[in-house]
């Protein structure tokens, strides 16, 4: 049960790794200046993402924890296919002209969060909260890495088209396992007893 747990988290935030990282190289490739990189990801992106969290805290109670990791993990179709339109462009990409890709990645990625961890805390044993929560957020964090990893390599080896083409069925693939694994989750008493649903 523990393990679908993980499986489940991991699958889920592998593709939060697999889409960014490749974001600030990208974004020098494509002839942005320091300045225009720090401004778009230092400063546009955090104010979507903590839109996007704040838009989630309405919602996730309302819709329930499944549906909201599988519609806004649905979103990140979105996100790649933002990217993947930037990616088929030819010539330098300018601030402005990835300005909107990025609002709907990092909005996106802030409702993904709270939809997420929203269930690690449901997840997490009253008396043992911090160790269970920290333990699933390294799994992610693990995952994400591992994201990072695959995309770069994709990245190097087909150019970042083909990493953000490949990103979109692993969006899909991934909303299918979380699926199968939360449904799996649910049948467990233990931690039936644990979702507020």
């Amino acid at each position: 049960m523990v393990l679908w747990i993980l499986l489940m988290i991991a699958a889920f935030r592998m593709i939060d790794g697999f889409i960014r990282s490749l974001l600030p190289v990208m974004f020098k490739d494509w002839g942005m200046s320091f300045g225009e990189i720090g401004l778009l990801l230092g400063v546009f992106a955090p104010v979507a993402l903590l839109a996007g969290a704040l838009a989630a805290g309405l919602l996730v109670n309302r819709i329930g924890r499944l549906r909201a990791l599988l519609w806004f993990g649905g979103l990140q179709i979105l996100s790649a296919a933002g990217y993947l339109l930037l990616a088929s462009q030819d010539g330098p990409i300018s601030l402005s002209s990835a300005l909107s890709a990025v609002l709907i990645d990092h909005f996106v990625s802030g409702m993904i969060t709270v939809a997420l961890y929203s269930l690690m805390m449901d997840w997490s044993r009253r008396k043992h909260g911090g160790t269970d929560y920290t333990c699933m957020d390294c799994i992610g964090v693990f995952a994400m890495m591992l994201g990072t990893t695959v995309s770069y390599l994709l990245a190097a080896c087909g150019g970042y088209w083909l990493a953000f083409a490949a990103a979109i069925p692993l969006v899909v693939l991934s909303l299918f396992v979380v699926q199968r694994l939360y449904s799996r989750i649910l049948q467990h008493p233990h931690w039936q007893k644990l979702q507020p649903e």
